[in-house]
């Protein structure tokens, strides 16, 4: 068995600087007992590979993460939150009274492959990062004097979540410049469940809409 690094420093020397065999076995065992009950579940990530050993990562980063007994991880100390930023091009949004999903076209940043290429709209929670998430979103609408409503939504699983809607005054919205529409909330959210910008706006015709995504782990939920 080897010895732990932190005793050396007793072993040098043998003779009257060394320690006797009994001491030795000792702490051996002691070493023993601390690997067999070290959980198995903590490792090095760098957001996207997980190692089974305590030890540095392959990359110049270090960081640690525990996952509790259901796989699900409870504690982040890698100094990278699992997070992910879409953005939505600008794109043609016919009138309606429906919420349509945007497609992501630009992906700023994703630390655990969130974003699914097909479709393309969605940010998947991974295997084991399920908890409690902060999402926030902003839609940006061309400049249109008609209708009451425009409206930034989050659907999760394809179902509404929850929205902001800026709500047209007497004589529409501004023609002369865009509205600009926001929304966060904390969603609990499950691996494998994902979520979605959509956007709806009742003008009376076609008007072009940016907007992006943000989607970002806070912690676990109480248990």
């Amino acid at each position: 068995m080897r010895i732990h690094r932190r005793y050396a420093p007793l072993l040098r020397g043998g003779g009257k600087g060394g320690v006797s065999p009994t001491v030795i076995q000792d702490l051996q065992r002691g070493q023993r007992q601390r690997e067999t009950t070290r959980p198995a579940t903590i490792g090095w990530s760098d957001g996207t590979t997980t190692r089974t050993r305590i030890g540095r990562h392959t990359t110049t980063e270090y960081g640690l993460r525990v996952w509790d007994s259901a796989g699900v991880l409870d504690h982040d100390f890698t100094g990278k939150t699992p997070q992910a930023r879409g953005v939505s091009a600008s794109a043609s949004l016919a009138s309606g009274t429906t919420p349509v999903v945007r497609t992501l076209g630009t992906i700023t940043y994703d630390t655990d492959t969130f974003y699914t290429a097909s479709p393309s709209s969605r940010f998947v929670v991974p295997s084991g990062m399920g908890g409690l998430y902060m999402v926030t979103a902003q839609m940006v609408f061309a400049a249109a004097g008609g209708g009451n409503v425009r409206a930034c939504v989050i659907l999760v699983d394809g179902t509404y979540e929850f929205e902001n809607r800026a709500v047209g005054q007497a004589g529409g919205f501004p023609t002369a410049r865009e509205t600009r529409v926001s929304t966060s909330g904390l969603v609990s959210l499950a691996a494998a469940q994902y979520v979605q910008l959509a956007a709806e706006q009742d003008s009376g015709g076609a008007l072009n809409v940016s907007g992006h995504i943000e989607i970002a782990r806070v912690g676990s939920l109480p248990s």
